[in-house]
């Protein structure tokens, strides 16, 4: 049997979710990101596990919708392979 759907939103996700917020806004707190993101995940269903990332990003994120926001666009680009592994290191 294929495992949960749910399984896919995981530490790994978490931490590469960090790494690439990084790499475009160098002063992202990607450790207290992470730490606060993966706090209680493994118990949670998919909606929740959603939920409680999103909510690690705003605590983590500026207060500024824009700045937020830019940052998550940018974040989407697609990454050189040595700016990952930098920023995973």
């Amino acid at each position: 049997m294929a495992e949960p759907f749910k399984e896919r939103i995981d530490r790994a996700l978490v931490r590469a979710i960090g790494a690439h917020l990084q790499r475009v806004r160098p002063g992202f707190p990607r450790q207290r990101f992470t730490r606060r993101a993966v706090q209680g995940l493994d118990a949670l269903e998919l909606k929740a596990r959603v939920s409680h990332v999103a909510d690690a990003l705003a605590a983590c994120l500026p207060d500024d919708f824009a700045a937020a926001a830019s940052a998550l666009e940018r974040s989407l680009a697609p990454a050189r392979s040595d700016d990952v592994l930098k920023a995973l290191a």
